[in-house]
C-alpha cells in the first residue's frame, strides 16, 4: 500500500494511531497523543505498519525556510513573499520622458509600485495590480523585465523584478491608496537624483535608451 497521513486533534484518529503503532510512538512526557496540528506519517507494507514521522507543531522552526544562493535561510514569511515584482511607469509629456514614483505620505523616500508576486498571478499581472493599488496607474505593461533589485524586509532579502509600463490612465484618488502614498512624475534626471537604489536608477537609464530606440 501507499503512504497515509493522519492529522491530529481527532479522538477517532488518536485511537487508530495507538492501535496501529503504539510501540513506535515517541514519549513526550504528557498524556496527549495527537494534540492540535500534529502530523503522523504512516507507511503500510503488507501486514506491517511503520511510523515514518511524527511531528508536533512545537518541534517545527518558528520561521520559514527560504532558499537563496544555494542555501536555506530562515525568514519571517513564507518563501513566496521574497519574490516580488513592480512597475516602472512612464509617459511622454512635453516631449520629455517621465517616470512615476511614489512615496509614503510622511516620507520623502521615492520608489516604484511593487509587491509580492501573488499565488495564481504572473509577475506582470501582480505588478499591474500593485501599480493600480499603490499608484493609481493603468497602462500597457511590457513582458520583458528591465532588471531587478533587492531590498531587505521581513528578516530576509526580497528580489524585485521591474517591468516597464506605459501609462494610459491615472485613476482618481478614491480608487487607490492615496491616503497612504503620494505619486509624482519626474523627468529622468530628477528621478535618478531622488532614488537611492543604484540598480533602479540603472533601469531608468535602460528604459530611456529603449524608448529612444523605438521613437
Amino acid at each position: 500500500m501507499g503512504l497515509t497521513l493522519i492529522i491530529g486533534h481527532n479522538p477517532g484518529m488518536e485511537i487508530a494511531l495507538v492501535e496501529l503503532v503504539a510501540d513506535q510512538l515517541p514519549d513526550f512526557g504528557d498524556d496527549k497523543v495527537l494534540p492540535t496540528a500534529t502530523l503522523a506519517h504512516l507507511h503500510f507494507d503488507d501486514n506491517k505498519v511503520s511510523l515514518n514521522a511524527f511531528i508536533r507543531p512545537k518541534s517545527l522552526p518558528k520561521k520559514f525556510p527560504v532558499r537563496r544562493d544555494g542555501q536555506v535561510h530562515y525568514c519571517d514569511r513564507p518563501a513566496y513573499y521574497y519574490q516580488q515584482s513592480g512597475v516602472l511607469a512612464y509617459r511622454w509629456h512635453n516631449e520629455q520622458l517621465q517616470v512615476l514614483l511614489i512615496t509614503k505620505q510622511d516620507r520623502e523616500k521615492w520608489g516604484i509600485p511593487k509587491g509580492i508576486i501573488e499565488p495564481g498571478l504572473s509577475a506582470t499581472e501582480s505588478a499591474s495590480k500593485e501599480a493600480m493599488e499603490e499608484a493609481g496607474v493603468i497602462g500597457n505593461i511590457h513582458e520583458d523585465a528591465l532588471g531587478s533589485f533587492q531590498h531587505n524586509k521581513w528578516g530576509g532579502i526580497c528580489e524585485v523584478k521591474v517591468y516597464p509600463m506605459r501609462v494610459t490612465e491615472l485613476a482618481d484618488d478614491t480608487q487607490w491608496e492615496s491616503e497612504k502614498r503620494r505619486r509624482q512624475w519626474f523627468v529622468v534626471d530628477s528621478a535618478a537624483r531622488v532614488i537611492n537604489k543604484p540598480d533602479l536608477v540603472d533601469m531608468i537609464r535602460v528604459l530611456t535608451v529603449c524608448i529612444q530606440k523605438q521613437a
